[in-house]
């Protein structure tokens, strides 16, 4: 996959950028492969010429300290760029790997934050070309068992997740926005790659798959 400079330029930048504002070195080094993981993904979207800047953040996300990753854009009237929350990010991936019992690789679970953020880049840009995943668009005729079946699980998680965040005092509209149905979309598009992220060789298959379509044929009725 092609980006304008190399990994390791990008690597030192950002890691010395961050140690500089405070972040320690585990940290800062897991947020410049998160960065450099959310750039590919991002170009192979959208060509190596693609000028979305990743901004690398010294303190936690304001609203929630779980979020490691975010994207701005339309939907907050912000321009469009990525973010990445530099402090506790490796005990955060720590604590990814450990609840998939240590089956998912640290470079895959990097590469499927990464769908989750360009994915919300496509549905900002191209939200009329694509039809999303939904919570209250379960029901119905699915070609792809699998992708039914992580969706399915996604809506459970989903309930979970908020009721906790409820229980915890997280405020209705921070809870209205991170179980939104564009964050439920782009939660299912990143568990699928965990399941398919050996099969995605190219940077058009890559792209492919994050433009992905909801594979439902149709509603039932009765």
């Amino acid at each position: 996959m092609a980006v304008m400079v190399s990994f390791q330029e990008w690597f030192q930048k950002y890691v010395r950028e961050l140690n500089e504002a405070g972040v320690g070195s585990d940290d800062a080094a897991t947020a410049a492969h998160l960065g450099w993981a959310i750039t590919l993904t991002d170009q192979a979207c959208y060509g190596v010429e693609s000028a979305t800047p990743v901004h690398f953040m010294a303190h936690p996300n304001p609203r929630h300290g779980h979020i490691v990753a975010g994207c701005g854009g339309a939907r907050f009237k912000s321009e469009e760029c990525y973010l990445v929350y530099a402090p506790h990010l490796k005990s955060q991936l720590d604590r990814m790997e450990a609840e998939y019992g240590g089956q998912v690789e640290r470079h895959v679970l990097m590469a499927g934050i990464a769908v989750h953020e360009v994915r919300h880049r496509i549905q900002d840009r191209e939200a009329a070309a694509v039809r999303l995943f939904s919570r209250t668009g379960l029901a119905g005729d699915w070609y792809d068992e699998q992708a039914a079946q992580v969706a399915l699980n996604m809506y459970q998680q989903f309930a979970e997740w908020e009721a906790e965040d409820r229980a915890a005092g997280v405020p209705a509209e921070v809870r209205d926005r991170f179980y939104s149905d564009d964050e439920f979309d782009a939660a299912v598009v990143e568990r699928l790659l965990l399941h398919r992220y050996a099969s995605l060789e190219t940077d058009a298959q890559l792209a492919q798959f994050v433009r992905m379509d909801c594979p439902k044929l149709r509603t039932f009725r009765g």
